[in-house]
């Protein structure tokens, strides 16, 4: 993971933190680098999460499965190349939020059945670590924007990191 996205996730789980403190919610833990990520189930019953589709591990797409291991349901269809990961739960259980991989990485929303993919950032910014507010009508996300700089011992970093909050 290159600083930047290391920086990115960084922000993205402050982030979570205080919206969650704020809104009467528990603090979150960050997985570590050998646990599995999925969400919590949805009022809908469904766990979503993300499966490599390649072995080279390039491609990734979103499923839901529900709660007893069965029912497994393919979400997002993305190009080869593209991942798409880090989905989260509506409070309804009506939409997924996540971020799709690629250039810029951007924050998406899509319905449970796969219909309706909507992209919320804008083209002129990555955005990443996206989570609904508990009102279900709006996401809070980490963007960042302006180009990366590159130092000598190998490390990048982006111009311009921020906590984004938008409408759905």
């Amino acid at each position: 993971m290159s600083q930047r996205h290391r920086f990115q996730a960084i922000a993205a789980l402050a982030c979570a933190i205080a919206a969650s403190s704020a809104l009467g919610g528990s603090a979150l833990s960050a997985p570590s680098k050998k646990e599995r990520v999925a969400t919590v189930p949805g009022k809908n019953g469904r766990i979503a999460f993300k499966r490599h589709l390649d072995s080279g591990r390039s491609t990734g797409a979103l499923f839901t499965i529900d709660a007893s291991g069965k029912a497994e349901r393919r979400i997002t269809r993305p190009a080869a190349g593209v991942v798409d990961d880090q989905p989260d739960w509506s409070p309804d259980g009506s939409l997924l939020v996540f971020r799709r991989t690629g250039a810029p990485w951007a924050i998406y929303t899509v319905k449970p059945d796969g219909s309706d993919l909507t992209r919320l950032s804008p083209p002129s910014e990555d955005g990443e670590g996206a989570s609904f507010l508990p009102d279900g009508k709006r996401v809070v996300y980490t963007r960042a924007t302006g180009k990366e700089r590159s130092f000598p011992n190998g490390e990048r970093w982006i111009q311009h990191s921020d906590i984004v909050v938008r409408n759905v």
